[in-house]
Protein backbone atom coordinates (compact mmCIF):
# COMPACT_ATOMS: atom_id res chain seq x y z
CA UNK A 1 0.00 0.00 0.00
CA UNK A 2 1.13 3.41 -1.09
CA UNK A 3 0.38 6.33 1.71
CA UNK A 4 0.90 9.87 0.21
CA UNK A 5 0.64 12.86 2.85
CA UNK A 6 1.79 16.40 3.36
CA UNK A 7 5.28 16.34 4.87
CA UNK A 8 6.36 15.46 8.29
CA UNK A 9 7.41 19.08 9.54
CA UNK A 10 4.39 20.89 7.29
CA UNK A 11 2.16 18.64 9.62
CA UNK A 12 4.31 19.82 12.64
CA UNK A 13 3.89 23.56 11.86
CA UNK A 14 -0.03 23.09 11.18
CA UNK A 15 -0.52 21.32 14.39
CA UNK A 16 1.89 23.75 16.57
CA UNK A 17 -0.22 27.26 14.79
CA UNK A 18 -3.66 24.83 16.06
CA UNK A 19 -2.33 24.48 19.25
CA UNK A 20 -1.41 27.52 19.33
CA UNK A 21 -4.55 29.37 18.64
CA UNK A 22 -6.76 27.09 20.77
CA UNK A 23 -4.46 27.89 23.99
CA UNK A 24 -4.98 31.65 22.98
CA UNK A 25 -8.79 31.56 22.38
CA UNK A 26 -9.01 29.06 25.97
CA UNK A 27 -7.07 31.88 28.11
CA UNK A 28 -9.07 34.40 26.16
CA UNK A 29 -12.03 33.36 27.59
CA UNK A 30 -10.99 32.08 30.98
CA UNK A 31 -9.64 35.95 31.12
CA UNK A 32 -12.73 37.64 30.15
CA UNK A 33 -14.89 34.95 31.82
CA UNK A 34 -18.63 35.31 32.58
CA UNK A 35 -20.82 34.28 29.18
CA UNK A 36 -17.50 34.14 26.89
CA UNK A 37 -15.76 31.71 28.46
CA UNK A 38 -18.12 28.56 27.35
CA UNK A 39 -17.80 30.22 23.82
CA UNK A 40 -14.19 30.20 23.95
CA UNK A 41 -13.92 27.14 25.14
CA UNK A 42 -16.30 25.09 22.91
CA UNK A 43 -14.09 27.51 20.30
CA UNK A 44 -11.08 26.30 21.37
CA UNK A 45 -11.97 22.77 21.40
CA UNK A 46 -13.71 23.87 17.53
CA UNK A 47 -9.62 24.27 16.68
CA UNK A 48 -8.12 21.35 18.00
CA UNK A 49 -10.53 19.41 16.08
CA UNK A 50 -10.37 21.14 13.23
CA UNK A 51 -6.06 20.57 13.73
CA UNK A 52 -6.59 17.18 14.27
CA UNK A 53 -8.68 16.37 11.15
CA UNK A 54 -6.15 18.75 9.26
CA UNK A 55 -3.00 16.20 9.96
CA UNK A 56 -5.34 13.34 9.23
CA UNK A 57 -5.56 14.38 5.41
CA UNK A 58 -3.82 11.48 3.13
CA UNK A 59 -4.19 9.39 0.15
CA UNK A 60 -4.04 5.90 0.83
CA UNK A 61 -3.43 3.42 -2.76
CA UNK A 62 -3.95 -0.08 -1.81
CA UNK A 63 -6.84 -2.78 -2.76
CA UNK A 64 -8.68 0.82 -3.32
CA UNK A 65 -8.31 3.99 -3.30
CA UNK A 66 -8.80 6.15 -0.17
CA UNK A 67 -8.80 9.85 0.41
CA UNK A 68 -8.48 11.25 3.66
CA UNK A 69 -10.02 15.25 3.36
CA UNK A 70 -10.74 17.61 5.83
CA UNK A 71 -14.83 17.02 5.91
CA UNK A 72 -15.00 14.19 3.95
CA UNK A 73 -13.22 10.70 3.54
CA UNK A 74 -13.70 9.38 -0.43
CA UNK A 75 -13.30 5.42 -0.93
CA UNK A 76 -13.16 4.57 -4.64
CA UNK A 77 -12.78 0.65 -6.06
CA UNK A 78 -9.82 1.36 -8.55
CA UNK A 79 -12.17 0.62 -11.56
CA UNK A 80 -13.94 4.08 -10.55
CA UNK A 81 -10.97 6.19 -11.00
CA UNK A 82 -10.06 6.93 -14.25
CA UNK A 83 -7.01 8.96 -13.47
CA UNK A 84 -5.25 11.76 -11.20
CA UNK A 85 -5.13 15.38 -12.57
CA UNK A 86 -3.28 18.56 -11.07
CA UNK A 87 -5.19 21.21 -11.85
CA UNK A 88 -4.49 23.66 -9.53
CA UNK A 89 -4.85 21.15 -6.91
CA UNK A 90 -5.40 17.44 -7.19
CA UNK A 91 -8.08 15.59 -8.15
CA UNK A 92 -9.84 12.15 -8.68
CA UNK A 93 -11.15 11.68 -12.04
CA UNK A 94 -14.21 9.12 -12.45
CA UNK A 95 -15.27 7.34 -15.35
CA UNK A 96 -18.44 9.57 -15.32
CA UNK A 97 -16.80 12.40 -15.62
CA UNK A 98 -17.28 13.61 -11.89
CA UNK A 99 -14.24 15.14 -10.08
CA UNK A 100 -13.14 14.58 -6.39
CA UNK A 101 -10.98 16.67 -4.36
CA UNK A 102 -7.72 15.68 -3.09
CA UNK A 103 -7.17 18.31 -0.37
CA UNK A 104 -3.91 17.20 1.12
CA UNK A 105 -2.67 18.31 -2.48
CA UNK A 106 -4.29 21.18 -3.43
CA UNK A 107 -2.38 24.51 -2.65
CA UNK A 108 -3.95 27.74 -2.17
CA UNK A 109 -3.62 29.99 -4.46
CA UNK A 110 -0.25 31.72 -4.57
CA UNK A 111 1.64 29.40 -2.68
CA UNK A 112 5.02 28.92 -3.38
CA UNK A 113 6.44 27.02 -6.62
CA UNK A 114 8.17 24.21 -4.31
CA UNK A 115 5.13 23.91 -3.04
CA UNK A 116 3.06 23.52 -6.27
CA UNK A 117 5.94 21.11 -7.50
CA UNK A 118 5.39 18.80 -4.23
CA UNK A 119 1.68 18.47 -5.23
CA UNK A 120 2.40 17.77 -8.85
CA UNK A 121 4.88 15.53 -7.86
CA UNK A 122 2.61 13.58 -5.42
CA UNK A 123 -0.25 13.42 -8.53
CA UNK A 124 2.43 12.05 -10.37
CA UNK A 125 2.90 9.20 -8.10
CA UNK A 126 -0.73 8.42 -7.63
CA UNK A 127 -0.74 8.39 -11.23
CA UNK A 128 2.24 6.13 -11.39
CA UNK A 129 0.77 3.42 -9.03
CA UNK A 130 -2.62 3.51 -11.21
CA UNK A 131 -0.68 2.62 -14.27
CA UNK A 132 0.77 0.01 -12.33
CA UNK A 133 -2.77 -1.61 -11.73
Amino acid sequence: MTVLRPPSWLRGAVAAIGLVSAAAVAVGGIEEGGALLPLCLVGSVLVLVATWRNDRVRVELGREVVVVNVFRTLVLPWAEVERFVYDGGAWVLRPDGRRHAITAFSPPPGSLRSVEERCRQAVRTMEQVRRRR
